[in-house]
């Protein structure tokens, strides 16, 4: 006469958890991987320098990380400093290098009234083709003029009135990839331009609705 098995079904759950478990581990990976690197101060010295044609020392990523090494008044501190950094900037030179699309905030901007005819919202973006960064550094976008207005339907933009007899002003969240850097100008403290292609525009109120996007 057959017995039941002792390997209970609970055993078996275990062992496909521990059989999928690196599974899980790789997709979570590669989600990390397509996340955008939100430009910042910081980032945009990473994603310019880790492109330009000329290496970047140390100094300068750790001028980007580190408010103590911008204030440090003598070169030991500083030399310390990098010391400690020196893990972190590999870490993120190596972040940097693995992102495929970047995003960028424009804040600050006011949306213009709804056109009925179009049905859709005219943006400016194509008017703020430069986004500027501390230490010399700006973002291009190449596309900026594809942006002139975001599509949405009527009834869609009607339930938007409340948030507009709040406040009409909005931040532009642009999604891109990266096309290339330059050093534009010929000073001893030249601007340094990261140029990105937008794929993707989705614009917000200030309390965190969206608006609508837009995909280029």
């Amino acid at each position: 006469m057959l017995t039941p098995s002792r390997f209970s079904s609970t055993a078996l759950l275990g062992a496909f958890l521990v059989f999928l478990s690196p599974c899980i581990g790789l997709a979570q990976a590669n989600d990390a991987e397509d996340e955008p690197l939100p430009l910042n101060d910081e980032n945009v010295v990473f994603l310019y320098e880790s492109r330009a044609p000329e290496k970047a020392n140390d100094e300068v990523f750790a001028y980007a990380m580190s408010e103590e090494f911008r204030d440090a008044k003598e070169e030991f501190t500083r030399y310390d400093i990098i010391q400690e950094l020196k893990p972190q900037i590999k870490e993120k030179l190596s972040k940097v290098d693995a992102a495929q699309t970047v995003s960028l905030t424009i804040a600050g901007r006011q949306l213009s009234e709804y056109d009925f005819d179009r049905q859709a919202f005219p943006v400016d973006v194509g008017d703020v083709p430069y986004i500027t960064y501390e230490q010399g550094y700006d973002v291009k976008i190449s596309n900026a003029e594809e942006m002139s207005e975001l599509p949405v339907p009527l009834e869609t933009a009607r339930q938007l009135a409340n948030d507009l007899q709040e406040s009409r002003q909005v931040e532009y969240v642009v999604i891109g990839v990266v096309k290339g850097v330059e050093r534009e100008g010929l000073t001893s403290t030249p601007r340094k331009i990261v140029e990105i292609e937008a794929t993707r525009l989705v614009v917000k109120f200030l309390n965190g609705r969206e608006v609508g996007a837009l995909d280029l």
